[in-house]
């Protein structure tokens, strides 16, 4: 009979999961591990075999190898078990691999049969294929604007549909014989210097824009080579700001170029109209 007093405590040993990618790693020998070089293709149009280049910072045993496939080979995503096509095997892309026992040619660099490969930037793979898609994909829906006049076209979102371009005109003002104390954009310089150059501005306008509610257009300044020239060589000066326009792109005979600090009173959409920008939706031809 057992004693009541007695308090018998049975502990159940847990294991821990083990890490996938160090149960991974103490089961095969990395012998290679870099980005792949190249990629042949035997006559059935399959991969036949990749060669990969050791990085300088994380070598196995080999720093450079010629890596034979076989229908034996498998191919899995990182130090998981999801299995890969020979087809997602790239040149530029980081991969793992362990070789079979089988005989392998030592004539530097050896070339042997790849047992595992695996791919180990597969999640940076898949999210530039996913933006390379969305941006085809915005690109598709996008609208434009044409100008066969100075040879440009510009791509704007879809909730731009129904814009208007609005014309203005840019002044610049001579920096030559500017008399002393003059500064460019003051008063007294509006006074005593004269407008050596101007061109035109055609301003994007975004369909909600009102009076009431102005939101942020898209400016963009045109000028002949020559002006433009002339502005970089200090030549005139455009506005108050102590930096000049920013370039977007060019042809033949005209650069486009975004003004100075155009979004200075972050007006409702200056975000957008920024990343717009940022994303070369100005195409000069």
């Amino acid at each position: 009979m057992a004693n009541p007093l007695i308090e018998v405590q049975i502990e159940e040993q847990v294991q821990a999961p083990q890490d996938p990618l160090a149960a991974a790693s103490s089961i095969e020998r990395v012998e290679v591990r870099g980005k792949i070089t190249q990629v042949t293709y035997g006559d059935n149009k399959k991969i036949r075999s990749i060669f990969v280049v050791a990085d300088a910072a994380d070598r196995g045993s080999y720093d450079q190898a010629n890596v034979i496939i076989d229908g034996d080979t498998k191919i899995y995503k990182g130090y998981t078990d999801q299995e890969l096509k020979a087809s997602d095997l790239k040149e530029g892309t980081t991969v793992a691999v362990a070789f079979t026992d089988d005989p392998r040619i030592m004539i530097y660099p050896p070339s042997a049969k790849a047992r595992t490969i695996r791919v180990m930037d597969m999640d940076a793979q898949e999210q530039a294929a996913e933006q390379a898609q969305e941006l085809e994909q915005q690109q598709a829906n996008a609208i434009i604007f044409e100008n066969s006049a100075y040879g440009f076209s510009f791509a704007l979102p879809a909730g731009w549909e129904g814009y208007r371009i609005v014309a203005e005109q840019w002044e610049g003002l001579s920096l030559e014989n500017r008399p002393s104390g003059a500064v460019v954009g003051s008063d007294k310089s509006a006074e005593t210097v004269k407008i050596a150059e101007s061109g035109p501005i055609l301003n994007i306008r975004h369909p909600q824009w009102t009076a009431e509610k102005p939101r942020q257009d898209i400016p963009i300044m045109i000028f002949t080579m020559a002006q433009w020239e002339a502005l970089q060589s200090e030549k005139f000066h455009i506005g108050a700001a102590p930096m000049g326009p920013k370039e977007l792109g060019r042809n033949s005979k005209y650069v486009f170029a975004l003004p100075a600090r155009y979004n200075y009173a972050f007006p409702e959409g200056f975000e957008e109209v920024d990343a717009i920008l940022e994303s070369g939706a100005l195409k000069a031809y």
